[in-house]
Parts: C-alpha cells; sequence; structure tokens
C-alpha cells in the first residue's frame, strides 16, 4: 500500500521495539533521530487513549494513526501520505497489533536470537497484511463503511 510510509512499535519507556519503513519512490529517507523525538511527544497524545481506540494526528503533509495495546502499554503506529483514508488504515493497524500480540504472547523470556527470529518472521507478516490491501480488497472496505 503506497499510502503507508512506515510503521513503528514502540514500548512505554520511547525505545523502539520494531520498525518497518515501506520505501515507495518518492518517500524520503527517515531521520531516527527526529522520529525518536517525535514517538516521545506522540506518547502523551497516546496516555489518554482508551482500548481499541485508534487516535489520528494529522502534521504538515502525513497523519499518524496510533493504537495502544493494554496489556504492554506498547504504542503502534503508522505515518501515512495525507490522503490515506481512516477506515482503511486504523484495520490494518489493528491488525499488525492482533498479530504482534499472537506472535510474542508467551515468548518475552525467548534467548536473544529466538526473539530475532520472531521479528524477522513478523516482518514478513507486516508486509503480508499490508499488501494485502490491494486497491480491490480497499475498494470493496470502503463502499461497505458507505451503507
Amino acid at each position: 500500500m503506497k499510502e503507508i510510509i512506515w510503521i513503528y512499535i514502540i514500548d512505554s519507556s520511547g525505545a523502539t521495539i520494531f520498525g518497518y519503513d515501506n520505501y515507495v519512490k518518492g518517500n524520503s529517507e527517515v531521520n531516527h533521530t527526529l522520529l525518536s523525538h517525535f514517538i516521545y511527544a506522540l506518547q502523551s497524545v497516546a496516555k489518554n487513549m482508551g482500548e481499541d481506540e485508534t487516535k489520528e494526528v494529522e502534521i504538515n503533509k502525513n497523519k499518524f494513526f496510533l493504537i495502544k495495546e493494554k496489556l504492554t502499554s506498547y504504542l503502534f503506529i503508522i505515518k501515512t501520505k495525507l490522503n490515506a483514508k481512516p477506515e482503511v488504515i486504523s484495520p490494518i493497524l489493528t491488525k499488525i497489533k492482533e498479530k504482534f500480540v499472537e506472535k510474542f504472547t508467551g515468548h518475552f523470556t525467548l534467548p536473544v536470537q529466538d526473539k530475532i527470529e520472531l521479528l524477522r518472521s513478523f516482518k514478513e507478516d507486516v508486509k503480508r497484511i499490508i499488501e494485502g490491501k490491494n486497491n480491490l480488497s480497499s475498494l470493496i472496505e470502503s463502499l461497505s463503511k458507505i451503507n
């Protein structure tokens, strides 16, 4: 999905747990220093979020969609282009959160190498979730929201 620029999962301290840059022609490189400061600011927005609530923040020419996982308080963030539709992005963000919980629940005490392998596998899951929202499924989902 070309509207998605990147996806990050951060813990309550602001440390990056997972990052996925959706390299699409025309997107610029991520400045990780600016990103860490920005994510810190987004954490204050997330503090007042309810369970399964998706927040949308518009800054400059981008939108940021946030959802918080209740058990770990991890923050799941998708940065998109301004034209991204919440009814398309929110379900993607929820699926990514659910896949993360499914994959990592009960595995937080694994050795580092096993966690790295799980993250590698999770990255492929994220890629499939994003690519699974092709134009046809996005159109069908958008049409179903109209009625």
